[in-house]
């Protein structure tokens, strides 16, 4: 195995929802941020079962992300995590409106 998913179409046999894995790799830190609505979330789910190879790679990225969060240890200025947050709130809104 390369750990590079080759573009395999997985079709959810209860959903029937398909996602291939370009798509998957798209969204996989989407997904692992946990930031995915439900439908989007249902479909990254059901490929993840049944893709060893996609699923190979959230579990890398999962632990990418993990490393990353032990060593960066330094706080952003207050001044720009509030416009940050704010600008989330924004398009967060906007994609709920």
């Amino acid at each position: 195995m390369t750990g590079i998913p080759t573009p395999n179409l997985v079709k959810d046999p209860v959903t029937g929802i398909e996602i291939d894995c370009d798509q998957a790799m798209a969204t996989l830190f989407t997904f692992i941020d946990a930031e995915l609505d439900v439908h989007e979330l249902e479909e990254m789910r059901g490929h993840l079962d049944d893709c060893p190879e996609c699923l190979y790679e959230e579990e890398l990225g999962r632990k990418l992300k993990g490393v990353i969060q032990r060593t960066c240890v330094e706080r952003a200025p207050d001044q720009l995590r509030e416009r940050v947050i704010s600008r989330l709130t924004e398009l967060r809104q906007v994609k709920s409106a």
